[in-house]
């Protein structure tokens, strides 16, 4: 058990390592800069590719269309490392934790064993006698019920009274006065 505490201990030491790494790469990431500015090339190279196709004497078109395609092969490479490193660093973080919850289930379980181990939880244990199965008496099952039915016999009630309805004590009062 103390082995596995002081595991536990450096394995969450290590996942707020690795957590704190990636908070600071995240905190620095300019991904998305990078990806606007892929966007905007794109756009750009579109639209010179359209002026180059209406105007057939724009000579600095294809130069700027290259340059621009080259910008982009450059920004792409380097938004897919900072994906990359993103991926890792939440994989090494997930990982860490993932350990640390390993850990606590088996200190649990350990702690459990050692517990049902004990000498005073077996004599405890043998003395009590073996539970007969539960079942309600026809009492607690009919007040139960009682309890159950009562609002929505309430309800019909309220219902019946609503839609004019006599009950049939209210019919024979009705005869004997007559």
């Amino acid at each position: 058990l103390n082995a596995l505490q002081t595991e536990l201990a450096s394995a969450l030491q290590a996942g707020e390592q690795s957590q704190r790494r990636l908070e600071a790469f995240l905190a620095e990431d300019d991904a998305g800069a990078l990806r606007r500015e892929l966007g905007a090339n794109e756009s750009a190279v579109e639209t010179l590719w359209k002026v180059r196709g209406s105007e057939p004497d724009a000579t600095s078109a294809p130069a700027a269309i290259a340059e621009l395609e080259a910008q982009n092969r450059t920004l792409g490479a380097r938004i897919e490392a900072a994906d990359n490193a993103r991926r890792l660093l939440t994989a090494e973080r997930d990982s860490a934790y993932s350990l640390v919850r390993s850990l606590r289930d088996e200190i649990a379980r350990l702690k459990v064993d050692v517990a049902a181990a004990a000498p005073r939880v077996h004599l405890a244990s043998a003395a009590l006698p073996s539970a007969a199965p539960v079942s309600r008496s026809p009492r607690s099952a009919a007040a139960i019920a009682g309890l159950a039915a009562l609002p929505t016999a309430a309800l019909l009630a309220w219902f019946a009274h609503a839609m004019g309805v006599r009950p049939l004590i209210a019919s024979l009062r009705l005869r004997r006065k007559r």
